[in-house]
């Protein structure tokens, strides 16, 4: 009924260049969120704190939150087939591909084992089976013995007999001695 004024206001007059990098950037990294893709399976590495990547983190992530689910359910899935066929001899297990790292245990088991707190059935007990070892004769002295860096427990408490410092009925009869000595003395000056 009246004469509409219609006016276009941009938004920002300056055009800086690169724009469209960061919309390409953005649209990427929600394709990569969308379908759960590792970034640096894609060979995307991105700097995190004090310029490093952080690839080990999203390798962990994606492998526990999106691998790991998927396997488990396709796992489900074969088992529950093989049930329903009466097959209960075997259970199907997709095995991981990855190489799994035991630094951090095998720095655990020679601590434990150098002070003494594991004998060597111990570790081949815990840390065995990552390894493939088994003991056959489980009632081995040696086996079952504890050992202080390399040196039998059993060989250290012998050689404190020898020294008469590390033996306590030394310094007790040692402390015994000065005492009374000094008690003689103590009373040949009262004379």
């Amino acid at each position: 009924e009246g004469n509409v004024d219609l006016r276009i206001t941009p938004l920002s007059v300056q055009t800086e260049e690169g724009h469209f990098r960061m919309y390409r950037k953005d649209t990427r990294d929600e394709v990569i969120h969308a379908h759960h893709v590792d970034p640096s399976r894609l060979g995307i590495y991105d700097a995190g704190s004090l310029n490093g990547n952080n690839s080990d983190n999203t390798a962990a992530s994606y492998k526990y939150g999106t691998i790991a689910p998927i396997k488990a359910e396709c796992e489900a899935l074969i088992n529950q087939i093989a049930k329903e066929l009466d097959v209960t001899s075997w259970r199907f297990e997709i095995e991981d591909v990855a190489p799994i790292d035991y630094n951090d245990d095998l720095k655990l088991a020679d601590f434990l084992f150098a002070r003494g707190a594991m004998t060597i059935k111990d570790l081949v007990d815990n840390f065995g089976s990552k390894f493939g070892l088994t003991i056959e004769d489980t009632e081995d002295y040696y086996l079952n013995a504890r050992y202080i860096n390399g040196v039998p427990l059993e060989q250290i408490w012998n050689s404190t007999e020898d020294n008469p410092y590390l033996e306590v009925d030394s310094i007790l009869a040692s402390l015994e001695d000065s005492v009374r000595y000094g008690k003689e003395e103590d009373t040949g000056e009262s004379d």
